[in-house]
């Protein structure tokens, strides 16, 4: 009986220490798609450069010439929380990002994820990693 709990509980840890992601995939067309390049929007001139960054490391380039749109978002939560017992750091995040690929103003694909800390490239990166692989991005 201890073996079980103790197995148990170590599923619950390890089932938990799996990075998620929220995705919703729009239009299945896309899927298979070649992407040697993005047009790239963002409200945030900061987040603008992490995602630019983000994308020159993949080998995908930036330009206003070509049909996809990668919407670049993020959001840093405000934290005003006082009591130690309800609003501790590891059940809490910092904010999220969200990246959505877009033809025409349409959406195709939309991928986030919450993050605890500071929002990186290399959160970006694991963002589009992800929709590399659900989409079977091609690189040219």
């Amino acid at each position: 009986m201890r073996y079980l709990l103790f197995w148990l509980s170590m599923l619950l840890v390890m089932g938990g220490c799996e990075q998620r992601y929220t995705s919703h995939l729009y239009d299945a067309s896309v899927k298979g798609s070649r992407v040697a390049a993005v047009r790239l929007s963002s409200a945030d001139a900061n987040l603008s450069r992490l995602a630019e960054s983000m994308l020159q490391r993949k080998g995908i380039r930036v330009s206003d010439a070509v049909p996809l749109t990668l919407e670049v978002e993020g959001t840093t939560y405000t934290h005003h929380c006082n009591n130690p017992l309800t609003c501790t750091y590891d059940a809490t995040y910092d904010g999220f990002a969200k990246l959505t690929l877009m033809r025409q103003m349409r959406p195709l694909y939309m991928v986030q994820s919450d993050y605890h800390g500071r929002l990186t490239p290399k959160l970006l990166g694991a963002l589009w990693d992800q929709m590399a692989e659900d989409l079977e991005i091609r690189r040219p």
